[in-house]
């Protein structure tokens, strides 16, 4: 799992990267998105020079390598986003699945928590509406709804579960009016502390890296040996 740190120690890393590779680059892309180790791009230079940005990309740092996937038939899929090339120049999006995907999930008959099964169509349609345009967006919920019964799930799960996703927040509020419980509310403040002595951790870890540095630096630099205490 590694320390909580390192994601944002990697981001820190990657931005410093991707900020060298595009200043030095001879063409640039017209966009250039990253999450975490994948990268999306639009690149308006042809082909030829989309290559050698590619060696460009992998000459920066000796053990940063990029692999790279083209769009195939005015598509290309990202993380799980399927990306399609319109008629008129714009983009569509969908939600994405490999071919090996075969669409199992928790059984709505299996002897789990019914919040844990509940989880599990949330988190699909929350997928979906967040993934999905306007164009896309019934398609996938037809496909989610037929997955569902698939595994086992009642119409009455399927449809609070729509509810739960769909309806408006206020409407919600207004069927349950009931306050926070105060376990909850522990909960949240707790999980807000942690954070907070996190990013304290964070700050005082670069601080050490960064004095650490200077102090290599200046060592390097300096025809006398420094002092010392014995």
């Amino acid at each position: 799992m590694g320390s909580p740190l390192s994601p944002a120690i990697a981001n820190f890393f990657m931005e410093d990267f991707e900020e060298k590779a595009l200043r030095t680059a001879k063409l640039r892309p017209r966009y250039f998105f990253r999450y975490v180790d994948d990268t999306f791009i639009v690149w308006p230079h042809g082909p030829a020079a989309l290559n050698e940005f590619l060696e460009h990309m992998n000459s920066v740092h000796p053990n940063i390598r990029f692999t790279m996937e083209k769009e195939d038939n005015g598509q290309l899929p990202f993380l799980d986003i399927l990306i399609k090339k319109r008629e008129d120049g714009t983009l569509s999006h969908s939600v994405y699945r490999k071919p090996t995907h075969t669409d199992l999930y928790l059984n709505g008959e299996s002897h789990h928590h019914p919040s844990q099964k509940r989880s599990v169509l949330s988190t699909l349609l929350h997928r979906a509406k967040t993934i999905s345009d306007a164009e896309n967006l019934e398609k996938e919920l037809e496909h989610l709804k037929t997955t569902f019964r698939r595994n086992g799930h009642g119409e009455r799960d399927i449809n609070l579960a729509l509810k739960r996703t769909f309806e408006k927040p206020e409407r919600m509020k207004e069927k349950n009016p009931s306050p926070e419980p105060a376990s909850r509310q522990g909960v949240a403040f707790a999980e807000q502390r942690r954070r907070y002595l996190h990013e304290r951790l964070f700050l005082q870890l670069l601080k050490i890296v960064i004095f650490a540095n200077r102090l290599a630096a200046a060592s390097s630099n300096s025809s006398t040996p420094s002092p010392c205490l014995s």
